[in-house]
């Protein structure tokens, strides 16, 4: 891994940490914050360069987006 692909593989780890959706780990919080910044730049050496993920990875489905607000509206009429 260069030094660019480093760098940028350390700031989407930022990012997601700094973020507190939880991210961090599935990039290597865990490593980094246990073992440091070495163990954690090696581990990603012994990885795959990352696929590109598009913005819909975290979205829900339509349909399930579409009942989650019905289930939603329909609690807050509940009398």
């Amino acid at each position: 891994m260069d030094a660019e692909a480093a760098t940028a593989r350390y700031e989407e780890l930022r990012t997601a940490a700094a973020s507190g959706t939880g991210d961090g780990w599935r990039l290597g919080w865990g490593v980094l914050a246990a073992k440091g910044m070495a163990a954690w730049a090696a581990a990603w050496r012994s990885l795959p360069e990352p696929r590109a993920r598009s913005g819909h990875d975290k979205q829900a489905p339509p349909a399930l987006a579409r009942d989650g607000d019905e289930l939603v509206r329909g609690r807050c009429h509940v009398g």
